[in-house]
């Protein structure tokens, strides 16, 4: 795919998801035409598309980019990008930043963690009667994992393998749990950064400029993403772990064996880099990783220009 057209498909799926509530409220305000009226395509004999379906597509869109399918029966349904249009405070909440949870009502929580529960006890194939592991059964089960992995690793989703490994491991630091606390603020802030450059971006700069400052956008957007559905994923699998290691219905020695087939399962997706297809992944990989570390292009465009140029005599 032309990365020009890559990166402007980007833009408007994450301005659909942005403004999804929003549209639905105001189709005339200042955002929407600013960030979502420009990107809008097929229309209904109303003149106004279908809110839903556009939100669909778009999450869709990110999902396929981060290769989620391979990871829902390790994480379940990410619910973060429906999710968007609070962090910009144009949510039914006004973005009260506490009405976001992983699953919006408690129960759903609650089925949706067992569900994950239930599916991760199938895959460590444990003897109870004979306290020990099938290690026939195992060696099936890991070979179905690292299929797995090696799908996503295609993706820009192997960016999440090192939090789903994590907490299989136990390894999460106080740190980053507290990161995790802070995770919604801190989101927030990341939305309305981009928003904010969106605003300025000014097709009439010159082309060096406007691209230096749309591969900006383009990476905080996917690393706004991949960070939301990292935190998802934190506090989904806490609660998944503790359940399967927390049985009061099972052994010493059977909790032991969990143990050891969690360590396994992290371990495969600890080891797991980047296999990327084509020139795009490796690209919108080097500018997500730019927007993790805080480094912008324009600022080195700009500070490139600013130097003294040497003449020539």
């Amino acid at each position: 795919m032309e990365m020009k057209k890559l990166c402007e498909d980007i833009r408007k799926h994450f301005n659909v998801l942005v403004h999804s509530v929003a549209k639905q409220k105001n189709t005339h305000s200042i955002l929407y035409k600013l960030h979502v009226f420009p990107f809008i395509g097929a229309q209904d004999s109303n003149g106004h598309q279908n809110v839903n379906a556009q939100q669909q597509d778009a999450a869709k869109f990110f999902m396929g980019m981060f290769g989620i399918e391979h990871l829902e029966d390790y994480i379940g349904s990410i619910t973060f990008l429906k999710h968007l249009p609070i962090f910009l405070g144009t949510g039914v909440n006004g973005g009260n930043l506490s009405q976001v949870p992983t699953e919006k009502d408690g129960q759903m929580t609650n089925d949706h963690v067992r569900t994950l529960t239930s599916k991760l006890l199938q895959r460590m194939p444990i003897n109870v009667d004979k306290d020990c592991i099938d290690q026939k059964n195992w060696r099936s089960e890991k070979r179905k994992i690292e299929h797995d992995v090696e799908a996503i690793s295609k993706t820009l989703g192997v960016m999440l393998l090192d939090t789903t490994s994590a907490a299989y491991l136990c390894t999460q630091s106080s740190k980053e749990m507290g990161v995790r606390l802070r995770g919604n603020s801190h989101l927030q802030s990341m939305v309305q950064e981009i928003m904010r450059l969106q605003d300025k971006l000014d097709r009439g700069w010159s082309n060096p400029l406007y691209e230096a400052q749309e591969e900006d956008i383009v990476g905080k957007i996917l690393w706004t993403c991949l960070h939301g559905i990292c935190l998802e994923i934190e506090e989904v699998l806490e609660k998944v772990v503790h359940c399967v290691l927390n049985d009061s219905l099972i052994s010493p020695k059977v909790q032991g064996m969990r143990t050891k087939l969690l360590q396994e399962m992290g371990n495969i997706f600890k080891s797991a880099v980047p296999d990327f297809q084509g020139d795009d992944q490796p690209y919108l990989w080097q500018v997500t990783y730019n927007a993790k570390l805080g480094i912008l292009r324009q600022q080195l465009y700009n500070d490139e220009q600013e130097k003294p140029q040497e003449h020539k005599f």
